[in-house]
């Protein structure tokens, strides 16, 4: 079904809507501004960070959060934590790190989350190397929630099932790869 143009008077119609699509970097330029996308795969295999160096400013989406467990779903771990020590990196030094999720994340937010996040890549691993079953990996959300040091108790069940979801979905995708 072709995709129908919305600017009036173009009388056009396009087979397919208009796509952007880089692999790992692509610059944009908005008047003396540049913006930096890069492919950040750890925290979802479609993350991009979006870089203002003349501002200093980096958004990262959900690379780093606060006080609230990740989503594990469509994770790839081993690549979050290098994510993670990138934004710790001179690269980043005096930026301002933004989160998706939680705003404005200092150096102790990020390495708090790079921590999480190997604690959680430790777990897998030794989950996976035993073969144990999903009801296992889903034991493992009070072990995880725990590490979340003011998670907010009004927001439990829904930190519970962004828990369940995410290590069920991740381990379906995970087992479904090596089986």
């Amino acid at each position: 079904m072709p995709f129908e143009s919305s600017e009036p008077g173009s009388g056009s119609t396009r087979i397919h809507p208009p796509e952007i699509i880089f692999e790992d970097k692509m610059s944009l330029h908005l008047g003396e501004l540049s913006i930096e996308l890069e492919h950040h795969p750890g925290s979802n295999q479609a993350g991009i960070w979006a870089i203002i160096p003349e501002r200093k400013v980096v958004f990262v989406g959900d690379s780093v959060i606060v006080d609230q467990p990740p989503f594990l779903a469509y994770a790839n771990l081993e690549v979050w934590e290098q994510d993670l020590k990138e934004l710790t990196s001179r690269k980043f030094k005096d930026y301002q790190v933004v989160s998706a999720r939680s705003g404005v994340v200092d150096g102790n937010h990020i390495k708090t989350m790079e921590k999480n996040i190997a604690f959680i890549s430790k777990m897998f691993a030794k989950l996976t190397e035993s073969n144990a079953p999903l009801e296992e990996w889903r034991a493992k959300i009070p072990a995880i929630s725990s590490r979340m040091s003011e998670l907010d108790l009004f927001n439990s069940e829904l930190f519970y099932n962004r828990l369940h979801w995410g290590i069920t979905t991740y381990y379906e995708l995970h087992h479904r790869e090596r089986g």
